[in-house]
């Protein structure tokens, strides 16, 4: 699988201190994967100050379009970038 970070910006009303509405977010996250039969997987995301990264695995770069197709959020500006290596402190010399 494709490993592939995305980030785009805070839609309009966006309140990370509003519990009922990070989980309203997530669930159209996890429905809109759920419609790719497996195809991608969610690991994680950050919210900033001005938006949403989100750490992700799929099959092909296409099926990134259609989750954000599913989602309802082709309409905003989304940065996909495909992780091509991880570096961590493991690897200081």
């Amino acid at each position: 699988m494709i490993m592939m970070i995305t980030e785009r910006p805070l839609p309009l009303g966006f309140d990370p201190a509003d519990e009922a509405l990070m989980r309203r977010h997530c669930r159209i996250a996890v429905d809109s994967m759920a419609k790719l039969g497996g195809r991608m997987h969610w690991v994680c995301s950050y919210v900033t100050e001005d938006a949403i990264v989100g750490v992700t695995f799929v099959e092909s770069e296409a099926d990134m379009a259609a989750y954000q197709a599913a989602a309802g959020i082709q309409d905003q500006p989304i940065r996909v970038s495909r992780v091509l290596r991880r570096l961590d402190p493991g690897l200081a010399a």
